[in-house]
């Protein structure tokens, strides 16, 4: 089931909640200051003042980026972006997930589309028949769009903007440690893939192994030999 450990807003009501927390701030930073005045030396006043104004707008962007996602899966938040669901990935536990299968790129790949499936399926068991889904990404090879594109999903083209590709690029540095990701990434085509929940009934995964469900992920070199034959069994299953 998809994990609701919060309740669900949209990202516009977020904005407001940031908007109220820094209006609230500031009308009662006069206050503030006067007495801080009192108790702390003049000399290091300012920087008390900087210290916590960016505290504040640290914590209240926090709060705007806290409330509007679901996290459906150990990779995907599910985000409602523009009035549609997105899934959006989470670039430290991607950097995780990384790290832990040693940059190796076909067994992120395998992971990735693994966690991706599980998450898609866990959210639409939240939403009505007919609901779309959202998510635009680099990492599917044509492999597997050829093997989603047969599921029913939609696949196009999409255009990525250079703020969000140098982001991506930076969390696909942390897991592959080499600056020519970052080059890569300006240069690589991302596609769109749209779906709906009806899409998603050849898709359920069921006997996930155990290791895909710990928050830490485990490689073949280091699982036991009933993990890697669960693991080898689990892919034929899914391709």
């Amino acid at each position: 089931m998809l994990k609701m450990s919060r309740p669900y807003f949209s990202r516009r009501i977020s904005l407001l909640i940031v908007a109220f927390i820094s209006l609230v701030y500031y009308l009662f930073l006069p206050l503030l200051i006067s007495y801080l005045f009192k108790v702390i030396p003049p000399q290091f006043l300012q920087i008390v003042y900087w210290g916590i104004a960016l505290s504040i707008s640290f914590f209240a962007v926090l709060i705007g980026l806290y409330f509007p996602t679901y996290r459906a899966s150990q990779l995907f938040n599910l985000e409602k972006i523009k009035g549609e669901l997105t899934f959006c990935m989470r670039p430290i536990s991607f950097a995780r997930m990384g790290r832990k299968c040693k940059g190796d790129r076909d067994e992120i790949a395998k992971y990735f589309l693994r966690d991706f499936t599980n998450g898609a399926v866990n959210a639409a068991e939240k939403f009505p028949p007919g609901t779309t889904f959202h998510t635009t990404t680099w990492l599917f090879d044509e492999l597997k769009q050829k093997f989603l594109i047969k599921k029913g999903f939609i696949v196009e083209k999409a255009d990525q903007g250079k703020v969000s590709r140098f982001v991506i690029g930076l969390s696909a540095f942390m897991v592959y440690g080499n600056w020519n990701e970052l080059r890569k990434i300006r240069e690589t085509q991302f596609y769109k893939f749209t779906w709906t929940k009806e899409t998603l009934k050849g898709l359920r995964i069921t006997n996930t192994p155990h290791f895909c469900r710990s928050p830490w992920l485990a490689t073949l070199s280091a699982m036991s030999q009933r993990d890697r034959t669960q693991y080898q069994n689990h892919e034929l299953k899914l391709l």
